[in-house]
């Protein structure tokens, strides 16, 4: 949110950037796992935190996302 914002983005951009760098960091390390730890069947146990967080993300973010949309309005 502030690096988008040091480039004189609008508010709902640097919402937008943080919400999506948070999305492509949870594929990023499940990918990495699975690189690093190649297994023949399922995926690998350095995947799972990613995993875990590429779910708990959109919990804890949802909130923060109508919140935001409420404000705007």
């Amino acid at each position: 949110y502030n690096s988008a914002q040091w480039f004189k983005m609008s508010s709902k951009r640097a919402v937008t950037i943080a919400i999506e760098s948070g999305i492509q960091n949870a594929t990023i390390g499940i990918t990495v796992g699975n690189i690093i730890m190649n297994q023949d069947a399922g995926l690998s146990p350095l995947s799972l935190p990613s995993g875990v967080y590429g779910i708990l993300m959109y919990l804890v973010c949802l909130p923060f996302v109508f919140w935001f949309i409420r404000k705007n309005r």
